[in-house]
């Protein structure tokens, strides 16, 4: 089979993208029942100008990674803001502003109008 041609924007994500931050852990049981939401609600928001990132809180080891991936990706104040705590995800736009939280109470739909909703608030 061919490979299937990636378009160039999935390469890297620019800087003034907006983000959903999952804060995740592999013993969190709200994040089992967020995550999936979450996956779906992105898939079905067409754009792909959100990054998802997720941090994750498992361990030492883990926190560290995601302390790493925080910085990298210029979320250190959320991060701060919120770890170790678990179980939901942080809506950034592209200035790093928080703007919003997603919980796993939430349905799939509510979840994907507010994602349109950040979506729609990047130039």
């Amino acid at each position: 089979g061919t490979m299937m041609a990636v378009p160039s924007n999935a390469q890297t994500p620019t800087s003034g993208a907006a983000s959903v931050v999952l804060f995740y852990a592999d013993w969190c049981g709200s994040c089992k029942i967020l995550q999936p939401k979450l996956k779906q609600a992105m898939s079905n928001v067409k754009s792909s100008k959100i990054n998802l990132v997720v941090l994750d809180m498992t361990d030492e080891e883990s926190k560290a990674k995601a302390s790493d991936l925080a910085d990298k990706k210029g979320l250190s104040n959320i991060y701060q803001s919120y770890a170790p705590k678990t179980g939901m995800a942080i809506l950034v736009d592209g200035r790093g502003t928080e703007v919003g939280q997603l919980k796993k109470n939430q349905s799939v739909a509510d979840m994907e109008s507010a994602l349109n909703e950040l979506d729609s608030g990047q130039s």
